[in-house]
């Protein structure tokens, strides 16, 4: 409960109360990755750097093989300035996730942040095909246009999920990349 409560703190904008309950949640489930990881998200959001490479480290020891752990390691690495680090990381999340559109798309994006453009949109493309017979975010695809650096089509994406009521948009702050944006009032 502590764990969903922290996530729902996050969407309310209320980061500092939202670490604080998912640490609790980390010290009933000490050995819990998806805890760990989470905790490490929300201690990346609020810059605490520190904190969150020690969370991640324990995420890690839990589950070695935990996608969601090698996701937010990569965001890690990307709040750090080391791109090639963190697209590493993706790449490992979607490895293990055999292909989930969520990770999937954050390995696109910084794909495109570190110059592969022509694998990001070659993975795009897959994600489009993907999409039309199978549900994709929107909130996927914007991922993958902001790191191509194609603002407009990003925004157009954003206006899909939004329509859609994509679960995971309230908390697109916490995603590779979209913290760039948010003083942008589209």
């Amino acid at each position: 409960a502590l764990h969903l409560y922290g996530h729902l703190l996050e969407a309310t904008g209320r980061s500092v109360q939202a670490a604080d309950s998912l640490e609790r949640a980390v010290r009933l489930d000490p050995a819990s990755a998806h805890h760990l990881a989470c905790y490490a998200q929300q201690l990346i959001h609020l810059d605490r750097l520190d904190d969150a490479e020690t969370a991640l480290r324990k995420a890690q020891e839990a589950d070695p093989s935990y996608p969601l752990a090698h996701h937010i390691r990569g965001l890690f690495y990307e709040r750090r300035g080391d791109l090639d680090a963190a697209v590493k990381e993706w790449r490992e999340a979607d490895t293990l996730s055999k292909g989930e559109p969520y990770f999937n798309a954050a390995l696109a994006y910084g794909l495109g942040r570190t110059g592969q453009a022509e694998e990001a949109r070659r993975m795009l493309v897959k994600m489009k095909t993907q999409a039309q017979s199978d549900f994709v975010p929107a909130l996927s695809m914007a991922q993958v246009y902001l790191g191509l650096d194609e603002t407009q089509e990003m925004f157009d994406a954003l206006d899909r999920a939004y329509q859609g009521r994509e679960a995971w948009l309230p908390w697109i702050r916490l995603e590779p990349g979209f913290y760039r944006f948010d003083g942008d009032r589209r």
